[in-house]
């Protein structure tokens, strides 16, 4: 292994716990991987997190080993803490893209955005209602939406109670079904249909 070699496997050894959280939060929501020159540039704002972290913990447990001994700080003892520590905070950011919690703390004084990849995945995020998906054929579908796609035009639907809308707006149960998949490059228009309070008010 030559110089240069070597070089990039210490690299990627020193951002390896941005990776572990990169991959941690793009493996629990779904906001799409950036391109391989962005998961770098993560994984090294991840890297610095990781070891602000960790010098903290470090100098905490240095502290308290003046009245009891904890053993010695070695390489290893450096990997765990900065992989488990990694750890953490990829599902810290993973959890608060899902719930959009950050955003809506800091909404509306400093920013307008959610922590949600797209105004679809946002709609189907807060609304857990009964949809009516338009299809292209002209039909029309009313259920309980189970699973659906993180972006428009790609992926299916899981429907359950699932009805098909007649013309006179009579309804046709899918007795039969347990659940049917319905792919998004069917359906033109989606409408969640209104909650109880928004129907009493």
């Amino acid at each position: 292994m030559d110089l240069a070699e070597l070089e990039i496997t210490k690299t990627i050894f020193e951002l390896l716990p941005g990776f572990v959280t990169a991959w941690i939060f793009y493996g629990l929501t779904a906001h799409p991987r950036p391109s391989q020159f962005e998961r770098v540039i993560q994984a090294l704002i991840f890297t610095i997190f990781t070891e602000v972290v960790v010098i903290i913990i470090k100098g905490a447990l240095h502290t308290a080993g003046s009245w009891w001994s904890l053993g010695i700080w070695s390489l290893n003892v450096d990997l765990v803490w900065k992989v488990s520590v990694s750890m953490i905070i990829g599902l810290l950011f993973a959890w608060l893209a899902n719930n959009n919690k950050l955003h809506t703390l800091l909404r509306p004084t400093f920013t307008r955005q959610t922590s949600y990849p797209s105004e679809w995945f946002s709609a189907f995020s807060e609304r857990r209602l009964f949809i009516y998906l338009h299809l292209t054929s002209g039909r029309t579908l009313y259920a309980w939406p189970e699973e659906w796609p993180n972006e428009p035009g790609k992926g299916h639907f899981r429907l359950s109670n699932a009805v098909w809308i007649l013309e006179d707006n009579e309804r046709e149960p899918l007795l039969d079904s347990e659940c049917i998949l319905v792919p998004a490059s069917l359906v033109e228009i989606v409408q969640f249909e209104k909650s109880e309070a928004q129907s009493a008010s």
